[in-house]
């Protein structure tokens, strides 16, 4: 099955990934970079760009290797590989945001809680 992929194709492949990932992150950020920094508040590390392109590395590579049952030549395996970077990235993107609307709905929640009551009381 991977006999007729070359060894530079299974380099070329998470670059292409990370390529994709680096430019879904610059979409997403107003065509900048952000650039891996640590929180002085809460401690968090925030990765970035890295990140970006770590999953779109990742992504690009399971879906070459998903579709490799039935390649059609090193040309197909660069498409799924631009194609995995991007859905990988917007993958993660999704999972984020779902997570980010949970927080602000409870955050939504509590300020609501709080200043209703300061209204009552008024």
């Amino acid at each position: 099955m991977f006999e007729n992929i070359s060894v530079w194709t299974w380099v070329a492949v998470p670059l292409i990934g990370m390529i994709a990932g680096l430019l879904i992150h610059a979409i997403q950020n107003s065509n900048t970079l952000m650039f891996p920094y640590r929180d002085r508040e809460n401690g968090s590390f925030y990765l970035g760009f890295i990140s970006d392109m770590f999953w779109g590395m990742t992504g690009a590579t399971i879906t070459v290797l998903a579709f490799l049952l039935a390649p059609q030549g090193n040309l197909a395996v660069i498409f799924y590989a631009v194609i995995g970077g991007i859905s990988g990235q917007v993958g993660v993107w999704k999972i984020i945001q779902r997570y980010n609307d949970a927080l602000d709905d409870k955050a939504e929640e509590l300020l609501d809680s709080i200043f209703v009551g300061k209204e009552k009381e008024e």
